[in-house]
């Protein structure tokens, strides 16, 4: 039952929104009075309607329940099962365990393909799992909910992208008992299970990638198979993917971090704020102790394992993230990893998700491209 303070912000969103529609149209029909000197009417107007989502979705902690029933989808969605104990690789373990209310649980998916259909396989070209943006309590894996990104990415590269629907967190941190820490982690490798042992994909055709959190997600997958699975011995290590897409990375989820957004330079060039970034992270983070500042949830600064996976991480000169981008990318070379930067002038967060509306798809699609050739140089 909605309580009465949503009811009424609800009503007065609704309300005041046409209102709100035109005097942004208005306003940033000058020029000086968009947020970023170099941008056009489209991108101005692009940036203040997500904005408006994403505090409306704040205020009112929208919540959207995800079914594993194929919908509108039909075959292009697919539900993968638990990867069996008796298989080959142990692949729950350690960190995916260490909360009893937190278990396994099957998955579902959908396919982006140039044809529009499910891949049957196999897959010559290799393929891409993708992991979704929307700080682990917004978003999800179909067409209307995140599709746009996913589908560029697999006409651009010629490979099939399987967008994974991991457990969401919220919508409050209360509400969070079965769904936070580590609940979206158990979903990434039981998708990651299932492209190696069903697909049958060979990991060194394999891309892993993720917008924001769905970035930072892929990122915890790496230290889980670099780390956690690496006891046993080599017939029982998880292999690595070939590289790692990480589009505009979410790498810091502590307190300082979220509080670090709106006071950034970029803030008003941006639709990605404080509160979005706390609520999300509250909820996500485990409840004991000092969980958001641990390197499975916040990596920035903190030790990582040498890896053979490279990581593409693009990033914009306009977003509230890019100098944690640029400080990860210089981490992971210090120590060793393969990582490359791809800067782009005037962008704001996550243009792999938000390019069409914001105005920036050329520079989605040039990025798309640019990270294809670094996987291809990794062969």
């Amino acid at each position: 039952m909605a309580s009465l303070r949503t009811i009424l912000v609800k009503s007065w969103a609704l309300a005041t929104l046409p209102f709100r529609i035109v005097g942004i149209c208005l306003y940033y029909a000058f020029p000086f009075t968009r947020p970023h000197p170099g941008w056009t009417y489209h991108q101005a107007i692009g940036l203040k309607l997500f904005d408006l989502w994403w505090r409306y979705s704040v205020t009112v902690s929208f919540h959207a329940q995800k079914t594993l029933l194929p919908g509108n989808e039909k075959d292009r969605f697919i539900v993968m099962q638990l990867a069996p104990s008796t298989a080959p690789r142990h692949y729950y373990r350690g960190i995916l365990l260490t909360n009893p209310a937190i278990r396994p649980l099957p998955v579902g998916a959908v396919w982006y393909s140039a044809t529009g259909t499910s891949p049957k396989g196999p897959f010559p070209n290799g393929m891409v799992l993708h992991f979704h943006g929307g700080a682990y309590v917004l978003g999800g894996a179909r067409p209307l909910e995140g599709g746009w990104g996913p589908q560029q990415l697999s006409g651009i590269l010629n490979k099939p992208v399987l967008q994974v629907q991991y457990r969401l967190a919220g919508p409050t941190p209360a509400a969070s008992t079965h769904t936070r820490f580590p609940a979206a982690l158990q979903d990434a490798i039981t998708a990651y299970a299932y492209v190696l042992d069903v697909l049958r994909v060979p990991p060194q055709q394999l891309i892993i990638s993720g917008d924001s959190a769905g970035a930072s997600l892929a990122v915890t997958v790496l230290r889980y198979l670099a780390t956690e699975t690496n006891v046993d011995g080599p017939d029982r290590r998880l292999p690595l993917p070939r590289a790692a897409f990480l589009w505009s990375p979410w790498l810091d989820l502590s307190p300082e971090g979220t509080a670090r957004i709106d006071q950034h330079r970029n803030a008003r060039s941006d639709y990605l704020n404080g509160a979005l970034a706390e609520w999300g992270a509250s909820c996500y983070a485990p409840l004991e102790g000092n969980s958001r500042e641990q390197a499975w949830l916040s990596p920035l600064g903190r030790e990582f394992p040498v890896i053979s996976t490279g990581m593409f991480v693009q990033t914009g000169t306009a977003e509230v993230m890019v100098d944690e981008n640029l400080q990860f990318v210089e981490e992971m070379k210090g120590i060793g990893n393969t990582a490359k930067a791809w800067v782009v002038e005037g962008a704001t967060h996550d243009i792999f998700a938000a390019g069409q509306i914001l105005g920036m798809v050329p520079e989605a699609q040039k990025a798309m491209r640019a990270a294809g050739e670094f996987a291809d140089r990794l062969l």
